[in-house]
């Protein structure tokens, strides 16, 4: 299966390079993307064996429809953005419907867009 990918924009507003700051950029996102953050999960990390190794994932409810009898979820990496993903089994790898591109710390609108692609796909 093909992913779409998003543009993303320029991220100077967060910093997560520290937990105040990642907390804050992970919230954003939540809220943009209408997710209540009892749907958020995520763990700081300042520095792993290759940088940092914080993560996140935010399911997103209003995506459910979309993927019936499927929860859909955002999942952030320090080194990869967000990628926008379906679970499958809990035997199987998620199933990466599209990611951002550019920063790895996107704005929120630029998350929001990515799944609002799934909620109003454009026809082909």
């Amino acid at each position: 299966m093909s992913s779409r990918r998003r543009r993303a924009h320029d991220s100077a507003d967060f910093d997560v390079s520290n937990e105040p700051g990642f907390r804050r950029y992970i919230e954003a996102v939540s809220a943009s993307v209408g997710a209540d953050l009892e749907h958020v999960h995520f763990t700081f990390c300042a520095e792993g064996a290759e940088g940092p190794a914080s993560e996140a994932y935010i399911a997103v409810p209003r995506l459910r429809d979309a993927f019936p009898g499927r929860e859909v979820a955002l999942l952030w990496v320090p080194s990869g953005g967000w990628q926008l993903a379906v679970e499958t089994s809990s035997t199987e790898d998620m199933i990466v419907l599209g990611s951002t591109t550019g920063s790895p710390v996107p704005q929120p609108s630029a998350v929001r867009a990515l799944c609002e692609d799934y909620l109003h796909p454009s026809p082909r």
